[in-house]
């Protein structure tokens, strides 16, 4: 072999060494910003933001009381159930949505309890709120609920006033909003801090949390039971698409429509 192909040999030798180092460069700055024990993939996470004039929470599940005359929306990561035994959950004044976490070193199930009571002096949701303070001093409660409250403030959700507390607990914080439409109070609960989680985890948590919140309506007082429908026959949508049926404004599910 000559001096020069030695030369172009030399250099060919070179660039390919250069180009495996740019490769292994770019390859450990991909996988550096990878976490493989990253358990954020198994939160439920708040929707994506939904082009401007569509509601982001529309493919949502809808629960709707027809007992105590509310609806609500919520992810389909979600379970619903209620402890009542005796009551079905569309006539049950405890209900609960809980979402599976599993984290390192702790697993919980955690999410929103929708609870209802009865409003006979029709208080205001503050109000409401006051008496329970009132009624946790005069019990002469060790922690009375005065000395554990962080914040409480006015709140709006949808065209409902109500009244939102954080209260702390052992170790971590509640949210509590509270509701009303005259003869009832609705409180909505959640936790807004679990030191077993880390924050930047709980914060995707607490934001989905927050939606839901937000889906919540009394229903119009002329709603009753919802129409129940049967599935579509097998030739109802042949050369279409089957889509889901929206809500009404009495939070009854809509038949399929095809598209």
């Amino acid at each position: 072999m000559n001096r020069n192909s030695k030369g172009f040999t030399l250099l060919i030798i070179v660039v390919i060494l250069a180009f495996v180092g740019i490769l292994a460069y770019l390859s450990y700055g991909f996988l550096a910003r990878i976490d493989f024990f990253d358990t954020r993939s198994q939160l439920p996470r708040p929707p994506a933001s939904a082009p401007y004039g569509q509601d982001s929470t529309a493919n949502w599940k809808s629960y709707t009381n027809t007992l105590y005359g509310y609806s609500i929306r919520y992810p389909s990561g979600a379970a619903l159930s209620n402890n009542d035994k005796n009551s079905t959950p569309e006539s049950s004044n405890d209900i609960f949505l809980k979402f599976q976490y599993e984290g390192d070193g702790f697993t919980d199930e955690i999410g929103p309890s929708i609870s209802v009571s009865e409003n006979a002096s029709r208080f205001s949701p503050q109000e409401y709120f006051e008496q329970l303070e009132k009624e946790s001093e005069d019990r002469g409660d060790i922690a009375p609920l005065s000395d554990r409250i962080t914040e409480k403030h006015d709140v709006q959700v949808g065209k409902i006033q109500g009244y939102q507390i954080e209260i702390f607990s052992f170790d971590s914080q509640t949210r509590t909003t509270y509701l009303s439409n005259g003869n009832l109070i609705v409180s909505i609960s959640y936790p807004s801090s679990i030191p077993e989680i880390p924050e930047e985890d709980y914060s995707q948590l607490l934001e989905t949390f927050d939606q839901i919140l937000s889906t919540f309506k009394f229903l119009p007082e002329e709603c009753g039971e919802c129409p129940q429908y049967s599935p579509p026959s097998a030739d109802f949508c042949k050369d279409g698409e089957i889509v889901s049926g929206k809500t009404d404004e009495c939070g009854c599910q809509l038949p399929p429509k095809c598209i």
